[in-house]
């Protein structure tokens, strides 16, 4: 289901960038959506960041408590590292300059530095997430036909690295699990209100109100037929998700 919902979202994100002509939610949003709305996207951008970083610690934890004290310690700490990082470098990369910035035109593409190193890293880590890097790299393409190929790709390698995931956190507790992490009721909630909910709005909804807003504007001549019943068709489907991971706190 949740392969299949990306796989709309995608198609969705590439037929709003062909009309705006805009590769970025930013750039997007300011074309398509009111001030008001794109203030709103803003704030749903920052939130899922959030939660990654917090499902990464949690499942840190959740994989090492058969392991000796020590051991967990000493990941634990490289985890939080990580997460700090990651915090520093999007900070660092991002003071000082406007908002939206586009980093790509004060330097040749082909030009290497360190800071450009530094700051792809969190790209790489937030990449299962890759809504944002979808629209990104679809404005790259010289040939926009490969985006189907790139697309197939990301959708069956996430696929093929979750079932990794899950068959080894099984055998790793031996099918009896005594406790976790996430199933807790504070970090439980949390992580419905954040990660789930927000997500779900962030690369569901939110592309959906795209499509949904193209045709009102001076894009609509360069949409497909259909466009805006495909729009509110993933908006429903991404709300419905929604409420139904909220159903879990009632």
């Amino acid at each position: 289901m949740t392969g299949s919902m990306a796989l709309m979202s995608f198609r969705t994100l590439c037929l709003v960038a062909d009309a705006t002509e805009a590769y970025s939610y930013e750039a997007i949003s300011t074309r398509v959506f009111s001030p008001s709305q794109v203030w709103v996207l803003r704030i749903l951008t920052v939130l899922p960041c959030f939660g990654s970083m917090l499902m990464n610690m949690l499942v840190a934890v959740d994989l090492l408590l058969p392991f000796q004290a020590l051991f967990s310690r000493t990941i634990l700490c490289l985890v939080v590292t990580s997460v700090l990082y990651i915090v520093a470098v999007l900070a660092g990369h991002a003071y000082g300059l406007p908002w939206p910035h586009d980093s790509a035109v004060e330097r040749p593409l082909n030009s290497f530095s360190w800071g450009g190193v530094a700051y792809a890293i969190p790209i790489q880590i937030f990449s299962y997430g890759c809504h944002l890097n979808l629209v990104r790299t679809y404005g790259e393409l010289e040939h926009k036909q490969s985006m189907r190929w790139v697309i197939f790709c990301i959708v069956s390698t996430g696929l093929a690295l979750f079932a990794v995931a899950s068959t080894s956190g099984y055998v790793i507790f031996q099918g009896m699990v005594t406790w976790i992490a996430i199933r807790t009721s504070d970090l439980g909630t949390a992580m419905t209100w954040v990660g789930t909910f927000d997500g779900v709005m962030f690369h569901f909804v939110v592309p959906g109100l795209f499509l949904v807003s193209t045709p009102s504007s001076q894009f609509a001549t360069r949409l497909p037929r259909c466009a805006t019943e495909m729009g509110w068709g993933v908006v429903c489907i991404g709300l419905s998700v929604a409420v139904a991971s909220l159903s879990r706190l009632v």
